[in-house]
């Protein structure tokens, strides 16, 4: 029998305490979720400032600035992310395979919303800038909420099955 805990009355269940074995695990596997996610974290910021470089050096300055207003509109318009998605499967890891049908239909719902928005809005952000060709520019980004509408159940299932070095590894790409 486990003691209870004297100032909250509760008896703790061996089936709820975590073996030392189990802790141990745990706290490999975080450590190394930890250093997977850093390592990823860092190597997407070099590989984004050199590509920013590249593409300045490459790039005509006003095609440059065309290109990065474009990025900028299209990382404004996402700010509405369905995305939280794979947080409310995770919470539930019994009820995974159940809600994951339901969860992709979703995401792909205001994925589809938020590429239509980004594409409708296309041409008239590009005749209130006077900036000509910023429409094709975001018609190119307005992809991206469908991408990233296409990963958000399988990665969930990663996180859930604490594949970290995994998830770092298709992030970094």
């Amino acid at each position: 029998m486990v003691p209870p805990d004297y100032q909250t009355g509760f008896v703790a269940s061996s089936a709820v305490t975590p073996t030392n074995v189990e802790a141990t695990e745990y706290s490999g596997t975080a450590v190394a979720g930890s250093a997977w996610t850093t390592l990823q974290t860092l190597a997407n910021k070099v590989a984004s400032v050199a590509a920013m470089y590249l593409l300045a050096r490459m790039l005509l300055p006003a095609d440059f600035g065309l290109a990065s207003l474009a990025v900028s509109i299209g990382a404004f318009a996402f700010v509405i992310p369905p995305y939280v998605m794979g947080d409310v499967l995770i919470s539930a890891p019994s009820g995974f395979g159940r809600r994951s049908g339901a969860a992709l239909l979703s995401v792909w719902a205001v994925g589809i919303l938020l590429a239509l928005a980004m594409l409708g809005s296309a041409w008239p952000i590009q005749q209130v800038t006077g900036k000509l060709g910023i429409a094709a520019v975001l018609c190119v980004v307005a992809v991206r909420p469908l991408a990233d509408a296409l990963m958000i159940v399988p990665m969930a299932r990663m996180r859930l099955d604490l594949m970290f070095r995994r998830i770092s590894m298709i992030d970094g790409v």
